[in-house]
């Protein structure tokens, strides 16, 4: 799933900042292997989360907060607005090419984007 310059992206609507928190936290099994929710939910064996962003807003998501996240410029023009409506969470993972479940509970795969540095 890694691939340099492509960019995956999720939106969710959770309760609230907490919940969300506790959906993205890891944990390490006895072969420090990483998971969480959100990893399980979808299927990711592993990302590294030093190329990822999270962003909660308990008033709901705005297409303009993509405006907030690295690289956005690159890719922004390609993400269809409408789908932030009812949304108040965003994950965002860099070289990383997802091609796998769309949507689980809480969380809708976005979809997945070229970028560039």
């Amino acid at each position: 799933m890694e691939k340099e310059n492509r960019v995956s992206i999720w939106l969710g609507n959770f309760d609230d900042q907490t919940a969300f928190e506790d959906y993205l936290q890891e944990t390490y099994n006895e072969e420090d292997d990483m998971s969480s929710h959100f990893t399980d939910d979808f299927g990711i064996p592993f990302y590294d989360v030093d190329f990822s962003e999270a962003y909660f807003d308990q008033k709901g998501l705005q297409s303009k907060i993509l405006n907030e996240f690295s690289y956005a410029d690159t890719f922004k023009g390609d993400v269809n607005e409408a789908l932030f409506a009812g949304k108040n969470a965003i994950v965002v993972i860099y070289d990383f090419d997802y091609k796998g479940v769309g949507e689980v509970g809480a969380m809708r795969f976005l979809g997945r984007f070229s970028f560039e540095r």
